[in-house]
This record gives C-alpha cells, sequence and structure tokens, in this order.
C-alpha cells in the first residue's frame, strides 16, 4: 500500500512539474488568455501577430498616451524562450512632420525603397517601417501621420500597411476627426529591382540626362537605381558606382495631402515667374500642371555633396546642384504637362 502511495506521489508530482513547464511555454511564447487590444486600443493582437510573425509572446509598453488618448507612443516586441524565434520590436506612434519629410529628411532615407499607396489613402512602407497620414482635421491637434519603424526584425510591407492603417482609423476616431472620405481600404503601388543607370534617361525618365560635372571619376560613376511608383507619388535612389558611397534620391508627387497649403508656405520657397508654382533652391519645387499642383524634390546623401564639396571650390558645388535639379525638372516635368521653369542661381 505505501509503496502504491509512492508511485501515486511521483505520478501527481510529474504532472505537476509538466503541467508547470506547459505553462511556462504557453506563457514566454504565446499570448494565450492575454488581451486582444495593445497600444491604448490602437492596435490589436491580431495586427500585431500578422506583423511581428507567428512565434513568440507580444507584450508592448506605452510610453505616451493612454486608453482613450489619440496621441501615443508604444513600444512592443515578441519574444521566444522555446519556438527559436528571432525577436522582434516594432514602435509605433503619432508624429508631427513636414508635408514633404518622405523626401527630404535624413531620417526618412532612401524614398525609392519604400512602396507607396494607391487610393485614397496616403502612406508608405517597407521591411521596416512606414507612415499613414492622418486626416487633415485631426493634424492641427493630433499630429501628422502615424508612422512604425522595426528595430529589430523585418516585417511584410502588406501586413505593416494594415495595421498602420488601422491604427490610424482608430486615432482619428478617438480625436473625433475621422473623415467619411479617408477609407480604411488601400492599395500598394510598385516598386522595381535595382537595375542600371542610363545616364540619358535615369530613373526611367525619358530625356533624364546626368550632367558630366555631376560624375566624380572613380568616386561617383554612373551606378545603379530603384524606382517606386503608386498613382500619385513616385520615387527613385539613384546610386552611383565608385568609392564615394554617393546617393541622390529624386521625387515627385500630385497628392494633395502631400501638396498642401503648409507645404507651400514653408521658408524657403520663392515664387515663380507668371504664376507657375514656387521654387526652394535646387532640392524642392511645387508646379502648377494644368489643374494640379505637382511636387519635385531631389535630396544628395552627405557622402556625396561631401564628394563635390572636396572635388570643387565651394562656388562650384551650386552649379552643379542646380544644372542636376534643371535636368530632373526638365524631363519629369514634362511627364506630368507641367510649364518649363528655370532653376534659378545661387
Amino acid at each position: 500500500m505505501t509503496h502504491h502511495k509512492g508511485v501515486t506521489a511521483a505520478v501527481a508530482a510529474v504532472a505537476v512539474f509538466t503541467a508547470s513547464l506547459l505553462g511556462l511555454w504557453t506563457w514566454w511564447n504565446t499570448n494565450l488568455f492575454t488581451d486582444e487590444a495593445y497600444c491604448g486600443d490602437k492596435l490589436t493582437w491580431a495586427e500585431l501577430d500578422s506583423v511581428l510573425g507567428t512565434k513568440g509572446r507580444i507584450s508592448s509598453v506605452v510610453k505616451q498616451g493612454e486608453e482613450g488618448s489619440p496621441q501615443f507612443l508604444c513600444e512592443v516586441e515578441r519574444t521566444s524562450k522555446f519556438a527559436g524565434a528571432e525577436p522582434m520590436e516594432i514602435e509605433v506612434r503619432t508624429a508631427v512632420h513636414e508635408p514633404d519629410f518622405p523626401f527630404q529628411t535624413r531620417v526618412w532615407r532612401n524614398p525609392g525603397s519604400m512602396t507607396y499607396f494607391s487610393g485614397d489613402t496616403t502612406g508608405a512602407v517597407s521591411e521596416s517601417r512606414g507612415w499613414v497620414m492622418l486626416p487633415q482635421p485631426c493634424q492641427e491637434h493630433v499630429g501628422y501621420l502615424v508612422q512604425a519603424e522595426m528595430s529589430k526584425g523585418k516585417a511584410a510591407r502588406t501586413e505593416l500597411a494594415k495595421m498602420l492603417v488601422q491604427a490610424a482609423q482608430r486615432v482619428a476616431v478617438d480625436a473625433g476627426c475621422a473623415s467619411d472620405t479617408v477609407a480604411p481600404a488601400f492599395e500598394l503601388g510598385e516598386r522595381s529591382d535595382a537595375s542600371k543607370t542610363d545616364v540619358r534617361s535615369a530613373c526611367a525618365i525619358k530625356g533624364f540626362a546626368i550632367p558630366r560635372n555631376a560624375l566624380v571619376d572613380g568616386k561617383a560613376e554612373p551606378g545603379k537605381e530603384m524606382v517606386s511608383t503608386s498613382t500619385r507619388t513616385w520615387a527613385c535612389d539613384l546610386s552611383f558606382a565608385g568609392t564615394g558611397k554617393s546617393e541622390v534620391s529624386f521625387s515627385v508627387s500630385s497628392d494633395p495631402r502631400i501638396v498642401n497649403d503648409r507645404l507651400r508656405t514653408e521658408t524657403g520657397f520663392d515664387d515663380l515667374p507668371k504664376g507657375n508654382g514656387q521654387i526652394d533652391g535646387h532640392r524642392r519645387a511645387v508646379l502648377q500642371c494644368g489643374e494640379q499642383s505637382v511636387y519635385f524634390g531631389m535630396r544628395p546623401n552627405d557622402a556625396y555633396s561631401e564628394l563635390l564639396l572636396e572635388r570643387e571650390r565651394r562656388e562650384q558645388y551650386g552649379p552643379t546642384m542646380r544644372g542636376l535639379f534643371q535636368s530632373f525638372l526638365d524631363a519629369a516635368g514634362k511627364q506630368h504637362g507641367c510649364p518649363a521653369v528655370t532653376v534659378p542661381a545661387g
């Protein structure tokens, strides 16, 4: 009898130990019996699960904003103890930016690597970051957009786009500024694989010639380019071959949520003659092309700017940039039926 009781106790102990291990495995690797909403109810478990992969436990830390607050900053991670999956981390937040931030800021570099939205929703995604613009009534008191950035791991572009669109809708509803004209439906545009640059038709734009003085022997020679296009926004990253690690990004947008009055009134823009639009030095212009306003932008990376300054006297840097921007503006503007304009000196 004593032996039988000992066996029973041993079996029970094994069962308890096994249940404990199962409980720990479940806790560390799944979200069974946990909340369905995260980040102040801006994101759901299903959305995060699709972005952060299928293995591991999802947890979040809200650093700004609580449930019901339209503004928020939230860090989410997915970790696994036994499944062997790589850790994933993402930060999602509302943010304030200038209207053309995707094309001109150091943080959002390489616009040609992004996939832009087509349709009524304005946004863009890559495997590591993305953004969706909020309705205009929200921008004055909430922020310009909802953005996400992966600090660990990569995400599928479509899944990241879905999550951001839904988060933007919830922010707008919480702020009481949701617009019936901005539906949660979206489409993603297309990107090309990297291809060799034709210096006579760079970025696949007929007639966009790279001026000879924009090249530097052995350091910035004709290289490769990547083009991304949607119904209203286009971008190209042109990477020069050679030791200079030089890049120039070009962009075009007719999206009224980007080409708005806030952009036109920014410091740096000067009016062009004959009401043809506004221009800001050698980096961006807004042209009046028929019934629509079209934005054209150019941004060299630091390495390319430094290379040109090293090669030339400082007073020659401006003419080189002006000639490159003029060539782009002539060819890209022609595609959109824009008036011919002259990039001013200085």
